[in-house]
Formats: structure tokens, sequence, C-alpha cells
């Protein structure tokens, strides 16, 4: 069994440019395409401080395209990337990613996954845009949605496509969520629902705050707590006290 180990310089900016292929076991070329493949157990590929590792590889070196597959992970520093899927475009560094794709990114307070069916990544950019089924956690956040657009460079993450979001044990629905992962705060807008077992609230937004275990719900607030009925303009809600203070005119009907 034959382990290879070829370099590459893609490109005008060879010092850049350049990666290494190690660990082939098999080694292929077109000539006349211009596309190498390999295949290995697993093929590594590196460039700078990158890495790819699958069991097959594919490099179209006219269009600096790599394309890997079979139990493909992606290493870039802080950030892990797992597919069975991943295409790679080292001109334009961009890369795309399917098949149960799970990224790991390491940020200040913690890490960050992200799990999705699909995840586009520019990587210059610092983002990700993930579909299919996504669902993220950080720290006592857990998110669901069928659309997410992450940027690691501000830490912020928006959420589409009926987004859920549960923060230590607080049920939050919207249109649309979008959380600062830096502070720990999440926002909703647009047809707001809030549960947790104590009480049930709608709104026209929301701003949770996971440091103070607080939401704190605007616009139209109604809340729903054993029977009473409360609607406000603005409700303060620390959901770990499961008390409530209001702010503005105030209606409660008590149920007898």
């Amino acid at each position: 069994m034959t382990l290879l180990g070829l370099v590459f310089l893609a490109g005008s900016a060879a010092a850049q440019a350049t990666f290494e292929v190690l660990d082939a076991q098999i080694a292929e070329l077109d000539e006349a395409a211009g596309i190498w493949r390999f295949a290995g157990d697993p093929v590594r590929v590196r460039r700078g401080t990158e890495e790819v590792r699958a069991f097959r590889v594919r490099y179209d070196r006219r269009r600096q395209v790599v394309t890997a597959e079979g139990g493909v992970v992606l290493l870039r520093p802080g950030e892990r990337l797992t597919a069975r899927r991943v295409l790679l475009e080292l001109r334009a560094q961009k890369a795309e990613a399917e098949g149960e794709v799970v990224v790991a990114r390491e940020l200040e307070g913690g890490t960050a996954v992200l799990e999705a069916v699909y995840v586009r990544l520019d990587l210059r950019a610092q983002r990700a845009e993930a579909t299919g089924g996504v669902y993220g956690t950080y720290r006592e956040v857990r998110l669901r949605a069928a659309h997410l657009l992450v940027d690691w460079g501000s830490a912020e993450a928006v959420a589409r496509g009926e987004p859920e979001a549960v923060v230590e044990g607080v049920r939050i629905t919207a249109d649309l969520l979008r959380a600062d992962l830096h502070r720990r705060v999440l926002y909703a807008t647009g047809g707001v629902r809030v549960t947790d077992g104590r009480v049930t609230a709608t709104a026209g937004e929301l701003e949770a705050r996971a440091p103070d275990q607080l939401a704190i719900l605007r616009g139209g607030v109604e809340v729903v707590r054993d029977g009473d009925r409360l609607t406000a303009p603005e409700v303060w809600y620390a959901y770990a006290l499961g008390t409530i203070r209001t702010v503005g005119r105030t209606r409660v009907v008590v149920r007898p």
C-alpha cells in the first residue's frame, strides 16, 4: 500500500495558494482535463492553516476547486466542520458542505455548534449560511429554524423559517430571531410567543437577556398565568424567579 505526498502551486500567488496532498493511497491524473483524483483512509489536503480530510478527494487544477467526499472533516483555526461532501473553492475562499453538516466554532464564551443539511461558507468574510433542518446551540440557547445566517466575526446569527429558540426552559417562537452571541441576548420580532410552563405570552417583539435571566416583551403584550390575563405595552419577565413587572397602562383580569 503506497502513501503519496504531493505539493501543488495554485495560481500566481504561489506562496499563499500552495497546498499539500498527504496520505493518498491512490492518485490519478487526467492531464487533458487537469484533474487529480485521490483516495485514502483518509486523504489529507493542507493549505496554510486549513486542512481537509476525506476518503476521496478530487482537485480541479484549472478551476482551483477541491471536492472531498466520504467522512469529510474541514479544520480551520478555531473551527471544525464535518459533512458527507465538501466543495472548496480555493480562489474565492468559499465552501459548500452537504449531508449531516456539523460546524463547531470557538467563541470567547464557549463553543457554538451548528447542524444542518446544507451549509455555505464564506471563509474570507467568516460567514456561514445554513438551510434544511437547522439546529444551533450556544451555552444556554438552543435554536431551530429552516434558515440560519451566522456572521462569526460579529458573533451574530439571524434565523428565519419558523424559528424557535429555547433559553433555559423558556420557549420562544417568532417570525424572525436574531442572536448576539457575545452579549448572549436574543431578539425576536413578529408574532412573538413565549411559553415556559408558568406563563404563556404574546407580543410584537422580545429581548431575552440570558445573563440576567430576563425576557422583555414589547408591543401589545398579553400574558396568561393560572387563568389570569394581563395586557400591557411592555412586560419584564424574570423567568428564573417567575416574577412579572409591567410598564405603561396595564389591565389585569383575575379568574375567580
